[in-house]
C-alpha cells in the first residue's frame, strides 16, 4: 500500500499531520548501523509510526515481534509466525522490524486476549496492518466517538459490531 491510499482512510486524523508539523520534518531517530545522534528527516511512514507509538502507549505500548516472542520460553517464534500468517494478530512493518500492540497478549506468556484477535479477524480481510491499527487509534461513530482501543475493556462485544460494521462499509 502506498502513502496516497493510507492518506485517504478515513480514520486517518489530523493527529499525524499535526505531529509532523510539531516535529518540524525532523526527528531523532537511529537508523540501523547510523550514529545515534544523527538527525534524518521524517518520511510519512516514520510520523505515521510515531503517532501509533503515542496511541498504543496508554494500553502497552508496542513491541517488535522478537520482543513479543520472547515472552514464551520455547516456540514462541513459530506461535507468533503462525499468528502472523494467518492474519490473527494485528501487526504492521516498519524499518524492516514487525510491529505488534501489546493490548492484545495476556500479559504473561504468549497468550491472544479474546476480544482483539475477534476484531482482527473481522477487519483483516479488508485493512492491512497499517490501516487496522489506525482503526484502533480512531474515534469511531458507532462508539461514541470513542476509539475502538479505549473501549474494548469496557465493552468488548460493542467494538466487535463496530469491527464487523466497518468490515461491510469497506467491502462496498
Amino acid at each position: 500500500m502506498n502513502s496516497l491510499q493510507l492518506s485517504s482512510a478515513p480514520w486517518r486524523t489530523a493527529n499525524m499531520a499535526a505531529l509532523r508539523a510539531r516535529a518540524g520534518g525532523v526527528a531523532r531517530y537511529r537508523p540501523f548501523g547510523e550514529a545515534p545522534d544523527r538527525a534524518a528527516p521524517l518520511d510519512d511512514r516514520d510520523t505515521d509510526f510515531l503517532a501509533l507509538l503515542k496511541a498504543f502507549r496508554r494500553s502497552g505500548g508496542l513491541a517488535t515481534g522478537d520482543e513479543i516472542a520472547a515472552r514464551q520460553a520455547s516456540g514462541g517464534v513459530l506461535q507468533l509466525a503462525r499468528w502472523i500468517h494467518g492474519r490473527e494478530v494485528l501487526n504492521f512493518g516498519w524499518r524492516g522490524r514487525i510491529w505488534l500492540p501489546v493490548f492484545q497478549f495476556e500479559r504473561i506468556g504468549l497468550v491472544l486476549c479474546d476480544a482483539p484477535s475477534r476484531v482482527v479477524g473481522e477487519l483483516a480481510p479488508v485493512l492491512d496492518g497499517w490501516e487496522l491499527a489506525n482503526w484502533f487509534t480512531a474515534p469511531h461513530a458507532a462508539l461514541d466517538d470513542r476509539s475502538p482501543l479505549d473501549m474494548l475493556p469496557d465493552d468488548p462485544g460493542r467494538v466487535i459490531d463496530a469491527a464487523r460494521s466497518s468490515r461491510f462499509l469497506h467491502r462496498g
